[in-house]
């Protein structure tokens, strides 16, 4: 971002802001529906995986990032803590999610 005025002798104010690695669900805790918000530059297919407080794998699924976000509809799970798994562009991210 570069801030700067009209007049060339105030200066430029610049500062980067990198976005690109924030992955991050919300609302969290939830009922079961979470967004799950990834890089805005990615528009491709991604693989989430939720595990449970046992390592247990739940379920598996590929999903199609829209507007830098994915859906999680987890309403059939019982209530507890999870852990979800997602793979994008071969780097892996882990969040904790509640559903209450």
């Amino acid at each position: 971002i570069q801030v700067k005025t009209a007049i060339i002798c105030e200066g430029v104010l610049s500062k980067t802001v990198d976005l690109s690695e924030e992955v991050y669900a919300y609302p969290n805790p939830s009922k079961g529906n979470f967004k799950i918000a990834l890089p805005a530059v990615l528009n491709e297919a991604t693989l989430v995986e939720v595990y449970n407080m046992q390592s247990q794998l739940v379920f598996s699924r590929s999903y199609i990032i829209e507007d830098g976000k994915i859906q999680l509809n987890m309403e059939a799970q019982p209530t507890g803590i999870y852990i979800v798994k997602i793979i994008l562009n071969k780097q892996p991210f882990m969040l904790k999610l509640i559903k209450e």
